[in-house]
């Protein structure tokens, strides 16, 4: 080799990335190695044919597997120094130059046949949902879904054979698909994506049609009267989404099925209140709020709510794309944390939606000055809408006022419940339109009654928007239109008789009102009520023949072995026949529904006469009087010859027809006349359908254009709904209309006279608890009594009343009552512990003191039933005694009741010195005769019980003679009666 140049030669400047092609046996230089971006030297000797053991190992590995050059990160010109050397010629016969063996070709790629193909890319793509993969008649869950889909829902697992294994399946069929989609979604909080089938030209796919949440879920039960029993009638399906905006949170919540929306601004530490307040199915929450995941994860485990922490970013939905609210006034007003929370509200609805979105109303801004405040301690004390015991409805106070007839109806008697009004003017107008309805009995009757043939205006609008009504909604929407014009002329009838207070706010609401009948009208012009009853039979029968295959079908599924062909199963059935005689056609449209429609039964029925005709023509020709032209998914369109004199006929004239099936008394075969007219008959009904359907989706559109009519309907035959509720109830109990009073009052009163708890009527009748009066100015109510004598349900009681009267309803008091409006309701009743917040019950009952603390107002009523019992006897005294002179004299709370059991608590109360006259003194008791029976005084009166009779009352329930004989030694020794 020559000796090496000292000259350098620069190479043109390069991209950030470039490739070069090196003659590696020429040059020497430094290498970027583009994994490291670190320089190699290498040297490259002249013709050697093997790799250089000088160069690097990835060089060397680049060379001897002939791959393509390298990727050269040059941030500077680089300097190759070139070597000369001399100039050689080396002859090699080709025999002996040694090639490498030509590359193995990798196998084809194997796929699974293309239906659970195609379900194995969605689950891929969707990998925390169930696939359900839409197959004929049936729905199918594929891989690991499908062990999951057997267990949840009780169906057989099954196993298909394919080229690349065997596969795991389950399905079910499509009649079903509601019932265990509410298993799948409502009861097991699944999510669940549904994929139908869509012709291509390039044959049949799988298509994501929606996906299915617990906040998203719409397919509901056929009931939409209101009258099921049972929790199912008052559930709401709140979506609702938390987003992080500055330093407050916004939070926006809709109801799909409905097209409810509201807005609103709250603080970090009073998101948790809202969610039980709410109590929506699925929580969208901003992953950045990380100080209360643990919270919201926490209320959900305990109230089945399905909570998901998002990146807000990447779901989040523009103003400009908000294409699922069509009336966008007032939108603009919106505060920044509301938008927020609407951008990922709206972007989680269209994602789950996909193509057919739902149209929701605009979002209402909810003000908290409008309505009391219950927090989540406070809804589950008062057992507003479930039992504390077991969370369940029945005994609950909606239980126990729902006297409504509609499920809208007692929709709105659950918001109302859950958000009593601060207005009193609005309070008053309720009470008047409730006190026309107690007054006239045959009004109250009629209107409930007529109220029971209407229909959830809400749920039926949005599923003709989301295309999934049926001309049963169709009927129903007229129906319920037409009531309620009805009800409107009743009342207005009515009212304009009576000059009363109630009478006038009624007809104002009504006078305004506008009624689509229009409508109605078109609706009833348009849909045959008898056809579609027609068509229900046929689908019953279908849905009845579904059912008698499905269990074909599994075990034919069992068997099968295909390869990449997509499954055949065959399933023995018998051959299903058509019928086609024109009294059978189930028509969804009456025939004069359009123009065209009638010209095209017109021409239908002309093939029905063609088709007479020549029946007749062949009857005549075969001298065949049995013959019958029929059609069947097996022989299609054929003829049928029945009895043996028809055959015997046949053979005599020498007619000898190719059969398709034959016995000793039947025998059909094809006739071209038959096939031909048949065909014509069959394209003639299928236009009629396709028509029918145009026609259909020209009324969606005609009720999606009076959806704001539609509203304001739905909004007051709810509001009536609840009303007359409030009027049943009031009349089948004797409740009473409360003087309620505005919070500026000076003398702050809740004067209950001869009240019951509301759950009276439910409960046996040694619950009773009866407040003979309660009316004095007292600020601060001490209550003490025996145990098991009623003190925790009076101050549930007190409670309860409060929210009935802010309501606008009637109160269980025998006599007139008054009650002070009040802001917020605490709560300290029965507190838990929680092993995931690492909250004891001591715990637990500091916090709620210390809410009552951060929060009460002078407009605030607060109940405390024995608090700081979980701890030691003089620490709970002191607390309790510290907590409530700050409730008293520092934040003047406007009404507490304290139950207590603490002896010298009272004492120190009682020795209270400033506002003594703002402190009353109230007692359970026991009555005891000269036998020694005794019983509970459960009426309360002034004054202070004596003991808490705990001992006596363990006797009673059970506890056995010698523990309690005990008991009452013990207690004497450490009173100091007597040594031991």
């Amino acid at each position: 080799m020559s000796k090496e140049s000292d000259e350098g030669v620069r190479l043109p400047k390069l991209a950030k990335w470039t490739s070069l092609n090196l003659p590696f046996s020429h040059v020497s230089g430094t290498l970027l190695h583009p994994g490291q971006f670190t320089r190699h030297n290498f040297q490259c000797p002249q013709s050697q044919h093997h790799t250089p053991a000088a160069l690097p190992l990835p060089m060397r590995f680049l060379l001897r597997n002939n791959l393509p050059p390298l990727l050269f990160r040059l941030p500077k010109p680089p300097v190759l120094r070139l070597v000369r050397t001399a100039k050689t010629v080396s002859v090699v016969p080709v025999s002996k130059i040694k090639f490498d063996p030509p590359p193995t070709p990798l196998p084809p790629f194997i796929s699974y046949p293309p239906v659970i193909q195609q379900a194995y890319d969605r689950i891929q793509q969707y990998p925390n949902a169930i696939v359900l993969t839409r197959v004929g008649s049936f729905y199918e869950a594929y891989f690991d879904n499908a062990p999951l889909v057997s267990s949840l829902l009780g169906i057989k697992l099954a196993q298909r054979k394919t080229v690349r294994g065997t596969v795991q399946m389950a399905g079910f069929p499509i009649t079903q698909m509601p019932r265990y989609l509410r298993i799948l979604v409502q009861e097991m909080g699944k999510d669940v994506v549904v994929c139908e089938e869509v012709s291509t030209e390039s044959g049949i796919q799988r298509r994501v049609e929606r996906i299915v949440s617990p906040g998203t879920y719409l397919e509901d039960d056929t009931d939409t009267s209101g009258e099921t029993s049972g929790s199912s009638a008052i559930g709401r399906n709140w979506l609702l989404s938390v987003v992080k905006e500055g330093d407050d949170v916004g939070l926006a919540w809709s109801e799909i099925a409905t097209g409810e929306s509201f807005v609103r601004v709250c603080r970090e530490d009073e998101v948790l209140a809202e969610v039980d307040r709410i109590e929506p199915r699925e929580i969208l929450v901003d992953d950045r709020l990380v100080d209360i995941k643990q919270v919201l994860e926490e209320a959900g485990n305990r109230a089945g709510i399905v909570a998901k922490f998002v990146d807000v970013e990447d779901m989040a939905l523009s103003p400009k794309k908000w294409d699922l609210v069509r009336e966008k006034a007032g939108i603009e007003r919106l505060l920044p944390e509301e938008m927020a929370a609407l951008n990922l509200l709206f972007g989680y609805v269209s994602q789950q939606f996909g193509d057919n979105k739902p149209d929701l109303q605009p979002p209402i801004r909810w003000k908290e000055k409008d309505a009391m405040v219950l927090d989540n301690n406070a809804l589950r004390s008062l057992e507003i809408v479930k039992t504390a015991q077991d969370g369940g409805y029945i005994g609950s106070l909606l239980h126990t006022v729902r006297r409504t007839v509609t499920k809208g109806g007692t929709r709105l008697l659950r918001d109302w419940l859950t958000t009593p009004l601060m207005s009193l003017p609005e309070i008053e107008k309720r009470q008047e339109m409730v006190s026309i309805f107690v007054k006239n009995q045959y009004m109250l009757n009629e209107l409930r009654s007529r109220l029971k043939e209407t229909r959830d205006i809400r749920t039926i609008r949005q599923k003709l928007v989301l295309g999934k009504g049926d001309p049963d909604e169709l009927i129903s929407l007229a129906r319920t239109i037409r009531t309620a014009s009805s009800i409107k002329a009743t009342l207005d009838d009515y009212l304009s008789m009576r000059k009363t207070t109630g009478g006038t706010i009624l007809k104002h609401k009504f006078t305004d009102l506008e009624i689509p009948v229009k409508l109605a009208n078109t609706i009833e012009k348009a849909i045959d009520e008898e056809g579609v009853n027609k068509k229900h039979i046929l689908d019953a029968e279908a849905a009845a023949q579904a059912g008698e295959d499905a269990e074909q079908v599994v075990a034919a599924v069992e068997e099968a072995a295909t390869a990449s062909e997509e499954p055949t199963l065959k399933v023995r059935r018998k051959p299903k026949v058509e019928k086609d005689d024109r009294e059978k056609d189930a028509w969804i449209m009456k025939k004069n529904a359009s123009r065209a429609l009638a010209q095209l039964h017109r021409e239908l029925e002309t093939y029905y006469v063609k088709k007479d005709q020549l029946t007749q023509k062949l009857r005549e020709s075969y001298e065949a009087p049995t013959l019958t032209l029929k059609w069947s998914s097996s022989l299609s369109h054929h003829v049928h010859v029945r009895g043996k004199d028809a055959i015997r006929s046949l053979k005599q004239l020498g007619l000898q027809p190719k059969s398709l099936t034959s016995s000793r008394s039947t025998k059909t075969f094809h006739a071209p006349e038959w096939t031909h007219l048949g065909t014509l008959l069959e394209s003639q009904r299928q236009q009629i359908r396709f028509a029918e359907q145009e026609l259909f989706h020209k009324l969606r559109l005609k009720v999606i254009a009076d959806s704001a009519a539609l509203r304001r309907i739905s909004d007051l035959l709810e509001t009536l709904d609840v009303l007359l509720s409030f009027a049943t109830i009031a009349t089948e109990l004797g409740w009473t209309r409360p003087t309620v009073l505005k919070p500026t009052v000076a003398k702050r009163i809740t004067r209950l006279l001869a009240a019951t708890h509301p759950a009276l009527p439910l409960a046996p009748p040694p619950e009773e608890v009866t407040v003979s009066t309660l009316g004095k100015p007292h600020r601060l109510i001490v209550l003490t009594g025996p145990n098991m004598s009623g003190k925790s349900t009076l101050l549930k009681m007190i409670g309860l009343l409060q929210v009935l009267a802010q309501v606008g309803s009637y109160i269980p008091c025998k006599e007139k009552s008054t009650l002070t409006i009040v802001d917020r309701i605490f709560t300290r009743v029965n507190a838990t512990d929680s092993l995931l917040l690492n909250t004891s019950r001591f715990k637990s009952e500091v916090l709620e003191l210390k809410a009552i603390l951060d929060h009460g107002t002078k407009d605030s009523l607060v109940l405390l039933d024995e608090p700081l019992t979980s701890t030691d006897p003089t620490s709970a005294l002191a607390l309790t005694y510290s907590v409530v002179i700050e409730v008293f004299n520092r934040m003047k709370v406007g009404r507490v009741v304290l139950a207590t059991h603490f002896g010298k608590l009272v004492e120190m109360l009682d020795e209270l010195k400033t506002n003594r006259a703002h402190v009353g003194f109230w007692k359970t008791g026991i009555w005891e005769d000269e036998d020694g029976d005794w019983g509970y005084i459960r009426s309360i009166t002034e004054g202070v019980s004596k003991g808490s009779e705990a001992l006596r009352v363990a006797g009673e329930v059970g506890l056995s003679t010698n523990v309690v004989a005990r008991a009452e030694t013990v207690k004497d020794g450490l009173q100091g009666k007597r040594a031991y």
